[in-house]
């Protein structure tokens, strides 16, 4: 029993990254899932896996293509009997080694989620994977909280229009009000115009922030739509894209060059 106790805890804990959306629809699975897969594709090490907790309305499993028979509701229903191989075997596996845990297949009330279960399978994955990216619910609770307080890194992805950065800027308002803060929480403008059809501007849009927006994902609305619909990543249907492009410049953000 000392010897597992010592064990578990030599393991190395695998980065966490919590993606967060200002609003609903503004694209924050969209980037989930591509970051995650672009990890998956540059890891050599334990892998990477994508762990989709918007319980009612998660599709990170549908963006790439992936029938999952199990979700992360089974692993909350095992209780204290969930361990790694129990983990591994709900994950569903992409083409390119991006392990996925998918969201229910039913709706699930987001206020009966164990806490405590939830942080013990994200301990879990830690320990499994080199990354874990989390794909997080547009509402809060104490557990989301809790999920990105313990996050090595932070993306909070947001669009510019009014609405979205009037959310954007309360929930970072909501995180310095509990010491999450620093420089390890990054805005994503997803979406970005061409110059000549932006009504608000990055500077702008950062100013209105009080935070730097230092990454943005260029607009490519009919070539993500068809991505989704297909079940497929952008790289799959245009490699030199500018908006794959631009998903990889959020590597350097987690410590991973985007180079390799």
């Amino acid at each position: 029993e000392e010897l597992d106790r010592r064990g578990t805890k030599d393991v190395q804990q695998g980065q966490l990254v919590s993606v967060l959306k200002s609003i609903g629809g503004v694209g924050a699975t969209t980037v989930a899932t591509h970051l995650a897969s672009e990890l998956a594709s540059k890891n050599v090490g334990r892998g990477v896996c994508l762990i989709d907790l918007d319980m009612q309305f998660g599709n990170a499993a549908a963006y790439l293509g992936l029938s999952a028979h199990l979700s992360i509701a089974d692993l909350i229903a095992a209780g204290s009997r969930i361990d790694g191989a129990l983990l591994k075997s709900v994950t569903s596996k992409t083409d390119n080694g991006l392990n996925v845990v998918a969201a229910p297949i039913d709706i699930v009330p987001i206020e009966s989620v164990n806490a405590d279960q939830i942080m013990r399978i994200i301990d879990l994955a830690r320990a499994e994977y080199d990354h874990v990216v989390l794909d997080l619910p547009t509402n809060w609770t104490n557990w989301t909280l809790s999920l990105v307080a313990a996050s090595d890194a932070i993306f909070l992805v947001a669009e510019l229009s009014v609405a979205s950065l009037r959310q954007a800027k309360r929930q970072l308002h909501l995180l310095d009000s509990q010491n999450i803060s620093g420089q390890h929480i990054n805005v994503i403008a997803n979406r970005v115009e061409k110059r000549l059809f932006r009504t608000i501007d990055l500077d702008s849009a950062a100013q209105a922030l009080g935070h730097p927006i230092e990454l943005s994902i260029h607009n490519d609305y009919p070539l993500v739509r068809a991505a989704h619909d297909q079940g497929v990543l952008i790289r799959e249907i245009r490699k030199k894209k500018k908006i794959a492009g631009d998903i990889e410049n959020l590597l350097p953000c987690l410590g991973v060059d985007a180079r390799n």
